[in-house]
């Protein structure tokens, strides 16, 4: 990287995000 920053993905932050609030699977249309 040299110091340059990182574009994370949305789809990336937002898997870690329902991750760590304890979704564990999600079919698209029903929020567990």
């Amino acid at each position: 990287r040299d110091g340059r920053k990182v574009e994370i993905p949305k789809s990336v932050r937002l898997a870690c995000y329902a991750i760590t609030h304890g979704v564990q699977d999600f079919d698209g249309e029903t929020p567990e």
